[in-house]
C-alpha cells in the first residue's frame, strides 16, 4: 500500500497532536496541585491576616461581634476565594494555552 506525501505528513501531525494531549494530561493533575497548593498558601496568609484583624482593630466591628464568628465568615471567604482564583487561573490558563500553540507567541521572522 502506498502513501502520499500528503498523507504522511497528516499522520505524523495526528500522532504528535495525540502525543501533546497524553503530556498535557498528564500535567495537568500535577499543575492543578501545585496550583491549589500555591492559592492554599495565599488564601491562608489573607485569612491570618483577617483574623488578626479583629484583635488588632476591634473598634472596626459591629457592637456584639465576636471573634468565633469573625473567624467563621473568614473561613466561609477563603474557601470562595480559593474556588474563584482556581477556576480564574484555570481559565485563563486554557486560553493562554491555546494561544500558544496557535503560535500567537512566535518571535517574527524566527523559526
Amino acid at each position: 500500500m502506498k502513501i502520499t506525501k500528503r498523507q504522511l505528513k497528516r499522520v505524523i501531525k495526528e500522532e504528535k497532536q495525540k502525543l501533546l494531549r497524553e503530556q498535557t494530561d498528564s500535567m495537568d493533575s500535577y499543575m492543578q496541585e501545585k496550583l491549589k497548593s500555591a492559592i492554599e498558601d495565599f488564601a491562608g496568609q489573607w485569612s491570618q491576616e483577617l483574623d488578626d484583624q479583629f484583635d488588632e482593630h476591634p473598634d472596626d466591628f459591629p457592637p456584639g461581634s465576636t471573634k468565633r464568628d469573625w473567624i467563621l465568615q473568614v473561613d466561609s471567604a477563603h474557601d470562595k476565594l480559593v474556588a474563584a482564583i482556581m477556576r480564574t487561573a484555570q481559565q485563563e490558563t486554557a486560553k493562554i494555552e491555546a494561544m500558544l500553540h496557535d503560535g500567537q507567541f512566535m518571535t517574527p521572522g524566527v523559526r
